[in-house]
């Protein structure tokens, strides 16, 4: 007589041990974000002035006026070019000598103004002037060029 033998599979359900900071079960992942409204105070801008350092500053506020001056004059280039009666006139033939350098001259300035903003742009990222440095490299110097002045 053969013995039948049953085997009860015991199933246990185990978690994942929790990590830190993870919130626990029925609780929000998301929360509300508080903000304050009003302006920026001075004092602000210059605890950002000093950790920065007042040279730097400068020439990001320098290259910030001369993309914004380059910007600015390329569009009231382009409208003073779009008006020129000379341009206008259908009449006068395109291939006359009065018309191709009339054409060059706005072409040329509107082009260097162009390549004004770019050598701007590029001169800004390669030496990464109005870049602020990496934020944890920032902060911590921020924070402890302010924490010291107290």
């Amino acid at each position: 007589m053969s013995r039948k033998k049953s085997v009860a599979k015991r199933v246990s359900v185990v978690e994942p041990p929790k990590k830190p900071g993870e919130p626990a079960a029925g609780e929000k992942l998301i929360q509300e974000e508080k903000s304050q409204e009003g302006g920026v105070r001075w004092s602000v801008f210059l605890r950002y002035t000093s950790a920065l350092g007042s040279i730097y500053v400068l020439l990001i506020a320098f290259f910030f006026l001369l993309y914004q001056l380059a910007s600015v004059l390329s569009s009231i280039w382009l409208s003073e070019w779009t008006e020129d009666p000379l341009l206008k006139n259908s009449s006068i033939p395109t291939n006359g000598s009065e018309y191709q350098n009339k054409q060059n001259m706005y072409l040329g300035v509107y082009g260097a103004l162009g390549g004004a903003q770019g050598a701007n742009v590029f001169s800004c990222r390669t030496t990464r002037l109005p870049c602020v440095p990496s934020p944890p490299k920032f902060y911590s110097y921020f924070h402890t060029k302010t924490d010291s002045s107290r």
